[in-house]
């Protein structure tokens, strides 16, 4: 890789290490916030704490580090230079400068028309930041690829997506409810579901993904989309939430089967026989992809049952964090090597070790499955054990995120 290649590609390195920051914090808050709920009981669902770790997780953490892999992935996915970095620069101080005033705004230091008027200011700049982004991924997407242009519908709608949830968030206060942060994640699981769709079957299988399935789920997406925004409109109309997450799910199954993420790979016999390194390239990459679809079509599920089963918490919480950890951290997980090495130059090394963090991730989202199931389905609030136990899911996360930075950072360094 030629030494300017690497230098543009340098740039998104700190979209990277902000959004990584961000969601060990957000997720050091959540691990705070989950240990209160189970303390207390459940209490609402409004408060800054959440808005804190909302803030952190999604709107700034997996934005900025969606935008960095769609800053740095979609060019080469074209074989072209990544352009002006100035535009990138800009684009990634506006999200900063944004995530700063958010932040401000929900830590209550200031009386109520101070704070709307810092909130209506950090999302100014969120939006000029995705305008930003948007006429970058755009400006790029116009270069005509030599395979699989249908990828590009994904990464164009997601992008489209995240300009008019942060357009909808100006007319009117981002809220808490499962609707509200389903529709966040979005964004972050439809360009997801774009680079696997250009990547996953030829890593995997050396195959092309079919594409009329995929174009189904597309179409899933955008109806998904379009159910969600109507159901903002009309807060109390319950039957479209329940569509929403019908749609998104049908998305999601049909996704997986266009890019065949559960077959039995005819070449994966000869993978495996072959040097230490590639096979557990694609080891890793098959576990941590058949791992997070399963998340995501449970997490799916638990978002209709949310609705079907009077609001209960227990499936608010999980489905939430089935999809974006489950589905979305695992899946960054996964592709993070290859996002590394062309920032570095190099390719990083893959190993059994670099699972470890696959393996916590998985404990905590069971445990804390367990956990909230007991402690919902049978009123048991005296059993104090069990509440310790189940909210020390949360540090798993967080055991996971420094396991994994560490592991990365060695790959690193054995290749100096």
């Amino acid at each position: 890789m030629s030494k300017d290649s690497v230098k543009n590609n340098y740039v998104v390195k700190p979209f990277i290490i902000s959004a990584i920051v961000f969601i060990f914090v957000g997720s050091l808050i959540g691990s705070i916030w989950f240990a209160f709920i189970l303390k207390v009981n459940i209490p609402s669902f409004n408060g800054s704490i959440f808005n804190l770790h909302r803030i952190f997780q999604v709107e700034s953490g997996l934005t900025l580090l969606i935008m960095g892999i769609g800053f740095m992935i979609v060019p080469r996915f074209r074989n072209t230079s990544i352009g002006s970095l100035t535009t990138i620069k800009i684009s990634f101080l506006f999200i900063i400068l944004s995530t700063f005033l958010a932040i401000i705004s929900a830590i209550n230091i200031f009386d109520l028309k101070i704070i709307e008027q810092i909130l209506f200011f950090s999302q100014i700049f969120r939006i000029l930041g995705i305008i930003l982004f948007l006429g970058k991924i755009f400006d790029t997407l116009k270069i005509k690829p030599r395979l699989l242009r249908d990828a590009d519908y994904f990464i164009a709608f997601s992008s489209i997506c995240l300009l008019i949830i942060s357009i909808l968030n100006l007319l009117e206060a981002n809220g808490n409810t499962l609707l509200d942060i389903e529709i966040q994640l979005l964004f972050p699981i439809i360009m997801i579901f774009g680079i696997e769709y250009k990547t996953l079957p030829s890593f995997l299988g050396f195959i092309r993904p079919r594409k009329k399935i995929g174009l189904l789920s597309l179409l899933f997406l955008i109806t998904t989309f379009i159910v969600g925004i109507v159901a903002e409109l009309f807060a109390d109309d319950i039957i479209l939430p329940i569509l929403f997450n019908l749609f998104m799910l049908s998305s999601s199954i049909t996704f997986s089967i266009s890019t065949y993420v559960y077959n039995n790979y005819e070449n994966k016999k000869y993978i495996l026989q072959s040097t230490e390194d590639k096979k557990e390239r694609y080891l890793y990459t098959l576990y941590h992809t058949r791992i997070s679809f399963y998340f995501l079509f449970i997490g799916g599920i638990l978002g209709l049952m949310f609705y079907l089963f009077d609001k209960k918490f227990i499936f608010y919480d999980l489905s939430i964090h089935f999809i974006a950890i489950g589905f979305i951290g695992i899946t960054i997980a996964s592709y993070f090597p290859m996002m590394l090495a062309p920032i570095l130059g190099k390719p990083i090394a893959v190993k059994k070790s670099n699972k470890i963090p696959l393996i916590l991730i998985t404990l905590s989202l069971f445990i804390r499955a367990i956990g909230l199931m007991y402690i919902s389905f049978f009123n048991d609030n005296d059993l104090f054990i069990l509440h310790v136990l189940t909210s020390l899911s949360g540090l798993l996360i967080l055991l996971a995120i420094v396991i994994f930075i560490l592991l990365m950072y060695k790959s690193i360094k054995s290749l100096s």
